[in-house]
């Protein structure tokens, strides 16, 4: 029997003992039952349970498109001069201070010898 996610879309071939069950789409990862054949048109359908969150392992480039359509084209910020100064700063920082911490050290240790 022929299921589509009520989502996506994506179609799936599925064995009639599936009816009832619960199943997750592989294009989208949302989880949704699969119900029995429809007495009026004889077409299957599938309802949603919930839409599961995607990770990142499932998330694909149509689906990132989607959940940022509305925000449009993100700005670069501007690196000003005080930034870079103060960047150079913690990056000096971060290799002295060590070696301060070493000489502290040693100091204390020479003292108390």
């Amino acid at each position: 029997m022929q299921v589509n996610c009520p989502r996506c879309g994506k179609s799936y071939n599925l064995p009639p003992r599936s009816q009832g069950k619960s199943a997750t789409c592989q294009g989208c990862a949302t989880r949704f039952t699969i119900a029995g054949q429809n007495s009026k048109s004889g077409s299957v359908q599938a309802n949603a349970l919930k839409r599961s969150r995607p990770t990142k392992a499932t998330l694909n480039a149509k689906q990132l498109n989607e959940m940022f359509a509305g925000i449009g084209e993100i700005p670069r910020p501007r690196v000003t001069l005080a930034h870079r100064f103060v960047a150079l700063f913690v990056a000096g920082m971060m290799l002295v201070l060590p070696l301060l911490y070493i000489a502290f050290v040693a100091g204390i240790g020479w003292l108390t010898w």
